[in-house]
């Protein structure tokens, strides 16, 4: 769960970061709707993530009986 965690606050912290040097560069108003769906966006990822991986193991486990 740790790693889980781990692998969502860096793709939440990435994406805010590119989204800060995007409203820099172009001079853009700054908006909260993008850091929502990053946040929001991160974490289905994170899911799916999380259950294609436990689904691979028990796939092992089928192969190994």
């Amino acid at each position: 769960m740790n790693r889980a965690l781990s692998n969502y606050l860096t793709l939440v912290i990435t994406l805010t970061l590119c989204y800060t040097v995007y409203l820099f560069i172009f001079k853009q108003p700054f908006t909260i709707t993008p850091i929502i769906l990053f946040v929001v966006g991160a974490a289905i990822a994170e899911c799916i993530r999380f259950f294609v991986l436990k689904s691979n193991e028990k796939k092992e486990d089928t192969l190994k009986k």
